[in-house]
């Protein structure tokens, strides 16, 4: 049985997440068919009989416009206290493991959930035989090129349409649908789509009307809250460190040569598809540059 996780929410304010989604799908090993391969998630997630669990950590709710965010759209959802989670993911996972002893693990770009696993639930890795990045199999199906989640589904021919607020469980299923599709497609008929490249860059940070043409933004921080290295001090500087991405825009939150020699407080990065945030995202947060541990926030206002 294959089982692809997502989590969501880890920040370095609740240091955990706030949501886990987990999508489990019965594959006939013996016939050789691992799955049925559809145009979309929602008809792939109906024909497979994939069933989707989504729990919900209760001191770590969001707080921002629930409005915005992604409707849960497959399976069930419970809400937890942070003292049952660990327990809760047990429960479930030793029910299906009693239907198929060999649980598979999967992630797309899993290294936050890797992370959490190893720190914070570290029993969950014993109910699994296995365990694979998905993101992986598309990267070489790409030519080594990383792709994110959407990008690979749409190479494929697999339509969704996942907002910057999503949920853990949908993303879930999305993953089977990945690799659902890496399975099943010809390889030929994996298209990659296009990088665009240019730059604009903001001397200062962007406000108001300018943030419209920026959906997919972040700001930048330290984790403790002190300046960035300044050996970051222009725009030019942050495009570059950071060019691998698919960068629309960056700024600084200062406008003179002066003040950004001395180090700033906050990088702005504006990219062109959401995809490209998540994987800046979960490649970027916590990591370290010129001994600082860098904070991401989503939104970038």
């Amino acid at each position: 049985m294959l089982i692809a996780l997502d989590i969501e929410g880890i920040d370095r304010v609740n240091q955990g997440p706030n949501e886990i989604g987990l999508a489990f799908l019965r594959f006939d090993a013996g016939g050789g068919k691992v799955c049925m391969l559809c145009p979309g998630t929602s008809r792939f997630y109906d024909e497979n009989k994939i069933q989707a669990h989504t729990i919900q950590i209760r001191d770590r709710m969001p707080t921002f416009n629930l409005r915005k965010r992604e409707p849960l759209k497959y399976g069930s959802a419970v809400i937890v206290d942070t003292k049952q989670l660990g327990s809760t993911i047990d429960k479930i996972l030793s029910k299906y493991a009693q239907e198929s002893p060999n649980l598979i693990l999967l992630g797309f770009s899993m290294s936050a959930e890797v992370k959490w696993i190893a720190q914070q639930c570290p029993s969950l890795s014993l109910h699994f035989a296995a365990w694979a990045d998905v993101q992986g199999f598309a990267a070489e199906r790409a030519g080594g090129r990383t792709l994110g989640l959407i990008h690979t589904l749409k190479a494929m021919g697999i339509r969704d349409w996942r907002p910057i607020r999503h949920r853990a469980a949908n993303d879930a299923v999305r993953c089977l649908a990945a690799l659902s599709g890496l399975i099943s497609t010809d390889p030929s008929t994996f298209t990659v789509p296009q990088r665009q490249t240019g730059f604009q860059y903001f001397s200062k940070l962007p406000k108001g009307s300018r943030l419209d043409n920026h959906p997919f933004a972040v700001r930048i921080t330290t984790a403790d809250g002190s300046k960035l290295p300044y050996e970051i001090s222009t725009p030019e500087h942050l495009s570059k460190l950071f060019v691998e991405y698919e960068i629309k825009a960056v700024g600084l939150n200062a406008c003179t040569e002066r003040v950004r020699a001395n180090g700033v407080k906050i990088w702005w990065i504006s990219f062109r598809t959401l995809e490209a945030l998540e994987e800046f995202v979960d490649k970027v947060n916590g990591s370290t540059l010129y001994g600082k541990t860098l904070y991401v926030e989503k939104g970038g206002k």
